[in-house]
């Protein structure tokens, strides 16, 4: 069994397979990769705790090939490669890549003295029993870029349910780790579910535009409309009734007295430089204070302090009040816009809005 393949062509299709390997070590399989050739189709497999990523190429020449082997070496060889073409062989239980040099990895072998099969659930999957729902990577990219600001991770999900690592998609897409949430209105699906972030993640490597999300009981498939491309297979999250989304929705709309806009960039700038004079005996609070000439920022000794001017000005009303500035950096740069409108006069939050995409950050008791 072998074939030749173009080897700017198999170090693309690597630079993506290498993502959707955890390589865990409590889980070997998520150290390996599986490289198939069947019926002119090239598929390279790899997986985490919850995912299957299948990198496509149509139209490959060559036998039809089957080997599975440790993904770290196998992509660290392939991408330091200068020949412009690469052979893979399967020669005993050993994989040989000839490219300008030979190179032999051992492939994996199963507890029977057998070449391991890896998994391929989406075999066993007919999408035409799935609920299926069009949309655009763009779409998923807007959703990767502003709502995972507000995904629970690290130190703050261990003490949250595991429904707020993920997302939440019906007819609005909304994320929220408690303290920060987002909201943008385009409707995805209509039944509502939990997308993983690492899922969701995942989706940066098609390179279609038109995709098609198809859901099961316990399954997602994500795939390109037309041409084959990628191909993720997922759980969905378990316990959605556990996301208080009418709660969410609610705080999402609530209404704020006044508004006023501020240069994007220069709000990151300051926010940057106050950081410095800010740290965990202030609970890294930052102190804005919304005045006639603009938007003060200080921290709790007063020691730094700048005004920026606002662009624009509605209702405004003296307000002061205390953010976590690590938030309130991450939801700044995740505003899709080079304006930031900023509605505030509420006792709890600040809201950031910009067309469909509405932002929420905590208030920390001053």
């Amino acid at each position: 069994m072998k074939f030749t393949i173009n080897t700017p062509v198999l170090q693309e299709m690597l630079s993506k397979a290498v993502k959707g390997a955890s390589n865990d070590n409590q889980r070997p399989l998520t150290g390996l990769i599986a490289i198939e050739l069947k019926d002119n189709i090239l598929r390279l497999i790899t997986s985490s705790e919850s995912n299957y990523l299948y990198v496509c190429r149509e139209k490959t020449e060559g036998e039809d090939f089957y080997v599975v082997v440790p993904v770290e070496i196998f992509s660290k060889l392939v991408s330091k490669l200068t020949a412009e073409k690469t052979t893979l062989e399967l020669q005993d239980s050993n994989l040989v890549i000839t490219s300008g040099g030979k190179y032999t990895i051992e492939v994996s072998i199963d507890e029977e003295g057998e070449l391991t099969r890896y998994p391929d659930p989406f075999s066993k999957i007919t999408t035409v029993d799935a609920r299926q729902y069009k949309v655009k990577k763009s779409t998923l990219g807007l959703i990767l870029a502003v709502n995972s600001a507000s995904i629970a991770d690290g130190e703050i999900a261990k003490d949250l349910p595991e429904v707020y690592t993920g997302y939440h998609l019906y007819d609005s897409i909304v994320t929220t780790d408690t303290i920060k949430m987002c909201g943008i209105k385009i409707p995805i699906c209509d039944e509502p579910m939990l997308l993983r972030a690492s899922t969701m993640k995942l989706t940066e490597l098609f390179t279609e535009e038109n995709l098609v999300i198809n859901v099961f009981d316990k399954e997602v498939v994500i795939m390109s409309e037309g041409a084959l491309d990628c191909i993720i297979v997922s759980k969905v999250m378990d316990d959605i009734e556990d996301f208080q989304i009418d709660a969410l929705n609610n705080l999402l709309a609530s209404e704020f007295d006044s508004m006023c806009a501020v240069g994007k960039t220069k709000l990151l700038q300051i926010l940057d430089r106050l950081s410095l004079f800010i740290d965990k005996l202030d609970d890294y609070g930052v102190y804005l204070t919304f005045t006639k000439d603009g938007l003060q920022m200080s921290n709790k000794k007063s020691s730094s302090e700048e005004l920026l001017p606002y662009e624009t000005s509605d209702n405004f009303k003296p307000y002061k009040c205390k953010v976590d500035i690590k938030m309130l950096i991450d939801q700044v740069k995740a505003a899709p816009g080079d304006l930031v409108s900023i509605e505030y006069g509420n006792d709890t939050c600040l809201k950031f809005v910009d067309g469909n995409v509405t932002q929420l950050v905590a208030l920390l008791d001053i």
